[in-house]
């Protein structure tokens, strides 16, 4: 496995890289904890891009690749290196890296993996790790907002909940608003979600604890089950943990 970081920040590469690595010696992602990956770092979008062009050739004969790609840097910052990525290689993922989150929407158009947040912490640095793990056996959906589509990894949705007008996806990165159905999207998910009342479908991996008709969401959110799911959903959500 290759990993690919570009920060314009020397001291923020070497930080990603050494907890990219500790993540590795500690833990099975995309192979055993002796397998580590080849970590190689960028300062700029120009920079890896040249490096890119000159390495890749197809999908077919590259071994998988990750990219970690700083939003905020000079010249060209991550969102426009992370869109003439998406164009040239739009089979190689992109975790974005940045100080805000202001550019969540815009990492969805460009079909990112992951986002996060700095000052990042390894458990952070962990879980994007294990999204793209899950990520290269689990399915996106596919949504429409504001004219646009926008490609999801199932893994980043937290919640689906329905709006008077609209559906509300919430992800790792922030909320989004689509013209989709709740019943249109309930038809693109793969297994690990539920329908726990009439307008709330729910990532089972995102659900803290369950008692009695109160799902209680990671965030601290609390949301009330329908009593003719709540026997079906207690099941579901003890399968789940019992397989995970």
């Amino acid at each position: 496995m290759k990993i690919l970081i570009c920060d314009d920040v020397k001291s923020e590469r070497i930080k990603l890289s050494a907890m990219i690595r500790k993540v590795f010696e500690s833990v099975s992602v995309s192979g055993t904890p002796s397998e580590l990956p080849e970590i190689s770092c960028f300062s700029s979008g120009s920079e890896l891009l040249d490096h890119m062009r000159s390495t890749i050739t197809d999908q077919s004969s590259e071994e998988s690749i990750l990219v970690f790609l700083d939003c905020l840097m000079p010249v060209m910052n991550g969102m426009e290196t992370g869109r003439q990525l998406h164009d040239l290689f739009p089979w190689i993922p992109i975790i974005f890296v940045t100080g805000s989150r202001d550019f969540a929407v815009e990492a969805f158009e460009i079909r990112a993996l992951g986002y996060i947040v700095k000052p990042y912490t390894l458990d952070q640095v962990r879980d994007a790790l294990e999204r793209y793990d899950t990520a290269c056996l689990k399915p996106y959906i596919t949504v429409h907002s504001n004219g646009t589509d926008l490609r999801l990894f199932c893994c980043n949705i937290r919640f689906i909940q329905s709006l008077r007008n609209k559906t509300e996806i919430g992800t790792d990165a922030g909320s989004l608003l689509v013209t989709m159905t709740l019943s249109e999207i309930e038809k693109l998910l793969p297994e690990g979600f539920a329908l726990i009342s009439r307008g709330f479908i729910v990532n089972l991996s995102f659900i803290d604890n369950i008692n009695g008709n109160e799902c209680c969401l990671k965030d601290g959110t609390v949301v009330l089950i329908s009593r003719s799911r709540k026997q079906e959903i207690h099941a579901l959500y003890n399968d789940w943990k019992y397989n995970h």
